[in-house]
């Protein structure tokens, strides 16, 4: 059997169209369905000359701390059942891969809808959602200590002002264009508080019939009156509520501080990440302190980040050279956990995921990798 791997050009579309629309929707796809988004590539396999797997990559620049890494977000891997366990995927997932370093990506990320599948070609579990479900009677009973205002549409990118800081303060979420904010938004406009003046909180909501579930679509924040000031929002939306469902990063003050009996936290879509490029991922970090260390990183998907690397580094920058003699030893998946923030590089070595034989350098890797909880805010 003979699997081919393609961008999808114009004349591809309604292929590509097909088999996702087969496996998500399991009927045939109109023309106006699937209208291509910006800055997304789609990919095509065929097995023998016929469409039979398909997936995309969106162009998602994402944070990481004070650090910008372009990642590819990958949605919608498809394979037609009477294709599936040909190897269609694997090929799919390999071409991809190959395909984002020579586009420039740094990362990837994924919702996997099983994990160790991914794992096979280097993604791992990087963060995840905590989902709050609380009962009505049981929110936290605050005072609002900030004033609130309801916002619309073409006032969405004000919300930068809490976002931005947000998603820096933590890893794993692009910024936004308000493109990006009302795509976010969904079908349904939602109703959009913003808190504070200057702003310091913010969260939208779509409400059932009374006695439904008060559905925070996003909540973000940054400060302590930013947030309670949210949870006591969401007791007033929940007047004629049964019970309110948001959900929080891994540092949840919520579960800090809130939690009780009646209450439930889940993990929510949890998110995998992958380090296409080495090179690139790394010299975009910007010290605030200098070291060195000398990792070898064992990838056997992508072989240009297979090897033995010497790292250097100072408030001017990342340096990365081939190297020898190596003082650490971890394989992609664990490395781009590290790379990430979550876990932790202590976290990883305490587990044994990290070979160390210069603990010196385990310092300095810790150092420039510093812990971050990792949270993506973006559907895909």
């Amino acid at each position: 059997m003979n699997v081919e791997i393609s961008k999808v050009g114009p004349n591809e579309s309604e292929e590509w169209r097909s088999v996702v629309s087969w496996v998500y929707t399991h009927k045939p796809a109109t023309e106006d369905e699937y209208p291509v988004d910006s800055g997304e590539t789609r990919y095509l396999a065929r097995l023998d000359g016929v469409a039979a797997g398909a997936c995309t990559v969106y162009d998602l620049p994402v944070v990481r701390g004070d650090t910008d890494l372009r990642c590819g977000g990958i949605a919608g891997v498809a394979t037609l059942p009477e294709h599936r366990k040909s190897g269609v995927a694997d090929k799919l997932m390999r071409s991809v891969l190959a395909g984002m370093r020579d586009e420039g990506y740094a990362i990837s990320a994924l919702y996997p809808f099983r994990s160790p599948y991914y794992r096979r070609f280097g993604y791992e579990n990087c963060g995840w959602r905590w989902q709050i479900k609380c009962p009505q009677d049981r929110l936290p009973k605050f005072h609002a200590s900030l004033p609130i205002r309801q916002i619309f549409l073409d006032q969405l990118q004000s919300l930068d002002a809490v976002y931005v800081p947000f998603i820096r303060a933590r890893s794993g979420s692009p910024t936004r264009t308000i493109d990006d904010w009302k795509h976010r938004m969904g079908k349904t406009t939602p109703m959009v508080f913003a808190i504070g003046e200057p702003l310091e909180a913010y969260l939208w909501v779509n409400l059932d019939e009374f006695w439904g579930d008060a559905n925070i679509g996003e909540l973000a924040w940054t400060s302590k009156a930013g947030f309670e000031t949210a949870l006591s929002l969401i007791g007033s939306l929940c007047a004629n509520q049964s019970s309110a469902t948001w959900c929080e990063p891994p540092d949840s003050p919520f579960i800090a501080s809130y939690m009780d009996q009646g209450m439930s936290a889940t993990h929510n879509r949890q998110t995998m990440f992958r380090v296409v490029d080495l090179v690139p991922a790394l010299t975009r970090f910007k010290p605030h302190s200098e070291g060195e260390f000398v990792v070898e990183i064992e990838d056997e998907e992508c072989e240009w980040n297979n090897g033995v690397w010497a790292v250097g580094y100072s408030q001017d920058g990342v340096e990365i050279s081939k190297g020898t003699n190596a003082g650490l030893r971890m394989n992609v998946r664990e490395f781009s956990q590290a790379l990430m923030g979550q876990p932790s590089v202590a976290d990883l070595a305490n587990y044994g995921a990290i070979d160390v034989w210069d603990p010196s350098g385990l310092k300095s890797f810790a150092q420039l990798l510093d812990a971050k909880p990792v949270v993506c805010m973006e559907f895909f």
